[in-house]
């Protein structure tokens, strides 16, 4: 139980810095900019990659009116 806290901290800092380059990728005015802050690469097929992707994915949807 000793990690659990260590987990939940890693999380928490990995959820704000992928929000953090979704605010910072809507407010770029530079295309190039824009695309290095919306690339993000997942280590890991897994149910925890997959489901870290679906989590993204929906962020983008919402937040910058990609698809539908």
């Amino acid at each position: 139980m000793s990690n659990w806290g260590s987990d939940l901290e890693d999380a928490t800092r990995i959820r704000r810095s992928v929000l953090i380059a979704f605010e910072r990728a809507e407010l770029a005015i530079d295309a190039a900019e824009r695309q290095r802050l919306l690339t993000f690469v997942i280590v890991g097929g897994g149910a925890t990659g997959v489901e870290m992707a679906g989590a993204i994915s929906e962020v983008a949807r919402q937040s910058l009116g990609m698809g539908a």
